[in-house]
C-alpha cells in the first residue's frame, strides 16, 4: 500500500482484521540519506511504533550509524524511549555484520563502520525457531566399548536421539551488504538474506510480516521466499513501483 506507515488510519486500512507475527524494518537512517515523501526527522518516523504495536508480536527495527562532528549521534535513543512509552521492552540489541564498509561515509570514520543495528521491541519473550545450523557439532554422538559374543572388544558409536543439528539465531549475524543492480533503484538496500533469518526465526510459515518502510521491496521478497505473507507501506510512489516492477520479476524468474 502506499501510504504513511505513522498514520494511523493507514495502517489500519493496510492491516484490516490481519495481526503480524513480527514487523521488519529499515526506516530511514535520520538524516543520513535524501528520501523522497514525507517527514523524514527521526521525531516522525518514531511514530510508526505506537501505530502498528498492536497489530503484531515483535517489532524489528534496523538501524544505521549517524556521526556528527567525528561524533556518534545516538539517534536510536528516540526509537528505545518511543517503544517503552507505549509500553513495548528492549527485548534485544543485535548487531549486523556487512562483513566491510561499503560506502565512503562508512569508510571515513575513525574506525571504518562495518555493522549496524537491529532492535528487538515487544511486550515480552518468545522462543525463536532454530534456524542456524551448527558449525561444529557438540555432543551429537557417544562412544562406548563393548563386548560381543565371539569375546572381541569393540568401540561403537551411538547417536543420541534428540540431536537438534540446529541453534538458534544470535545477537550477531552475518551478511554482506547488497551490491545488487536494485542498489541503482533505491538509495539504501538491505540484502534479502537480512530479514530472511530474522523471519525464519521468529515466525513460521503462513505467518504475516509487516513492513512500514517498504523501500525497494526486500522484506517482501524474503517472505515470499519464505513462504510468509508480508503486508508493506511504502510512503513514496516511486518506491512502490520499483518494489511491484521487483516484484514482477521475481515472480517471472520463479516460473
Amino acid at each position: 500500500m502506499c501510504g504513511d506507515a505513522t498514520n494511523h488510519d493507514d495502517v489500519a486500512k493496510l492491516m484490516q482484521d490481519d495481526h503480524a507475527k513480527i514487523l521488519f524494518t529499515s526506516p530511514p537512517y535520520a538524516d543520513i540519506r535524501d528520501y523522497k515523501g514525507g517527514d523524514m526527522s527521526v521525531e516522525n518516523l518514531v511514530k510508526f511504533i505506537p501505530v502498528a504495536k498492536d497489530y503484531v508480536d515483535a517489532v524489528c527495527v534496523n538501524l544505521g550509524m549517524k556521526r556528527k562532528n567525528f561524533e556518534v549521534v545516538q539517534y536510536w535513543d528516540h526509537y528505545i524511549a518511543e517503544a517503552k512509552a507505549c509500553g513495548l521492552k528492549l527485548l534485544s540489541w543485535n548487531v549486523w555484520d556487512k562483513t566491510f564498509p561499503g560506502s565512503i561515509y562508512q569508510q571515513q570514520a575513525m574506525f571504518p563502520l562495518r555493522h549496524e543495528f537491529i532492535f528487538v521491541f515487544g511486550e515480552k519473550a518468545y522462543n525463536l525457531n532454530r534456524t542456524i545450523p551448527k558449525s561444529i557439532k557438540v555432543n551429537t554422538h557417544t562412544t562406548s566399548t563393548r563386548r560381543f559374543s565371539d569375546g572381541s572388544m569393540r568401540r561403537t558409536s551411538v547417536q543420541p536421539k534428540n540431536s537438534e543439528p540446529n541453534k538458534q539465531l544470535e545477537t550477531v549475524i552475518t551478511v554482506p551488504s547488497e551490491r545488487g543492480p536494485i542498489r541503482s533503484k533505491h538509495p539504501a538496500v538491505m540484502p534479502v538474506k537480512l530479514p530472511i533469518e530474522y523471519i525464519k526465526a521468529m515466525t513460521n510459515e503462513g505467518d504475516y510480516v509487516l513492513e512500514p518502510f517498504a523501500g525497494s521491496g526486500t522484506t517482501l521478497i524474503a517472505c515470499e521466499e519464505t513462504g510468509r505473507k508480508c503486508l508493506a507501506m511504502e510512503i513514496s510512489p516511486e518506491y512502490c513501483d520499483v518494489i511491484i516492477d521487483r516484484y514482477n520479476k521475481l515472480k517471472e524468474t520463479n516460473n
